[in-house]
């Protein structure tokens, strides 16, 4: 079941992620969706992801709850209706699951809503990224360690800035999708492509990424790191995985999207493989993380 239960958390975060990073980024970096083609196809294609995403991420919601129920109620196999619904009313687990039902209203209210065409913005996909962080980050560990408060801020600025992070990985894939000579064009009229706010975005969430994981793993570890410990090789894992991450994001916003800007040959193959990398490093990451969860904690 722990290998399941594994897949089925890894899945949802990395669907929640993605969409919650989608959103912000449509809300915070693109802006109004009536100022230009560009925009709109972008939001177009963001929407399509972002239902895809939502749709992942209710599935493995609902996985998830049905084998945490089963295991609180010590059954080997499903639990009925009935124990379900006894966990979700009676439990701090089953709370936390309201808050991520009411997330996936916010969602769809965002996606149908979409942008106030007066204000160019829409304050849904900020709300409801807001729940899905704070439903989060109650059901992880960090909210019943020794230190719960510190916990809880680092988690929530630690998925914070992931999901910033994912955002325009994601937007940076759509927009490069099928990008022809008309659609480069198009593209250098973007807030991402012009000025230097699309760089800050990426590199508020890389900083606020590094150093939140940094508390966390001196939380979790009590500040005496060991590799001999299982769960301390595993969070080293993650922590290398995440520079790597990071570090080809970087060369991919800095490096690569200005080659193909300036119409350099061959710029959107090697973009589209670096852009391939990052993404295969941020599953892998969200895959470890989960590991972590369900990973128990050394005796020290």
């Amino acid at each position: 079941m722990n290998t399941v239960l594994s897949v089925l958390i890894a899945g949802h975060l990395v669907a929640v992620e993605v969409l919650a990073g989608v959103l912000l980024f449509l809300s915070v970096v693109v802006g109004p969706a009536h100022a230009g083609v560009p925009e709109l196809v972008l939001k177009r294609r963001s929407e399509r992801v972002a239902l895809v995403c939502l749709a992942v991420a209710t599935v493995t919601m609902i996985g998830w709850l049905w084998l945490v129920a089963a295991a609180l109620a010590g059954l080997r196999g499903l639990p009925s209706p009935e124990i379900v619904f006894n966990v979700l009313t009676t439990t701090p687990f089953g709370m936390v699951w309201g808050l991520r039902a009411l997330a996936v209203a916010f969602a769809v209210s965002a996606l149908i809503r979409g942008y106030d065409q007066r204000s160019g913005r829409s304050q849904a996909p900020l709300a409801w990224s807001l729940m899905v962080l704070i439903s989060l980050t109650l059901a992880s560990r960090m909210a019943t360690g020794d230190h719960p408060y510190a916990g809880v801020l680092l988690q929530m600025v630690h998925l914070a800035g992931s999901s910033v992070w994912v955002g325009g990985l994601v937007a940076l894939a759509l927009l490069a999708w099928r990008m022809g000579a008309n659609d480069l064009a198009a593209w250098r009229k973007l807030p991402i492509a012009r000025g230097r706010a699309y760089f800050w975005y990426f590199a508020g969430s890389m900083a606020a990424i590094l150093a939140s994981g940094a508390g966390m793993g001196w939380l979790l570890t009590g500040g005496r790191f060991s590799l001999g410990a299982y769960f301390d090789s595993v969070l080293a894992v993650k922590a290398g995985l995440a520079v790597g991450a990071l570090a080809v994001g970087g060369v991919n916003r800095s490096v690569l999207v200005a080659r193909l800007l300036s119409g350099k040959p061959r710029a959107a193959a090697a973009l589209w493989i670096g852009l391939a990398l990052e993404g295969v490093l941020m599953v892998a990451v969200i895959g470890v993380s989960a590991m972590l969860e369900l990973t128990p904690l050394p005796i020290r």
